[in-house]
């Protein structure tokens, strides 16, 4: 959780993530803003501005 706050404290990003079933069917979820808060916010996750088909 440390990572993720040092890294995304800095700038803007993304998140991604792509799912794929067993039988070979793909999903994916976007949020355009992506932050995870510090050790006092006990490292909420932030996410903001969803697409996709997941």
């Amino acid at each position: 959780n440390k990572c993720l706050n040092l890294l995304t404290s800095n700038g803007s990003y993304k998140l991604r993530v792509e799912l794929v079933t067993t039988n070979g069917n793909m999903y994916y979820a976007e949020y355009h803003t992506f932050a995870v808060g510090d050790a006092a916010s006990l490292y909420v996750l932030n996410v903001h501005s969803y697409s996709g088909n997941a």
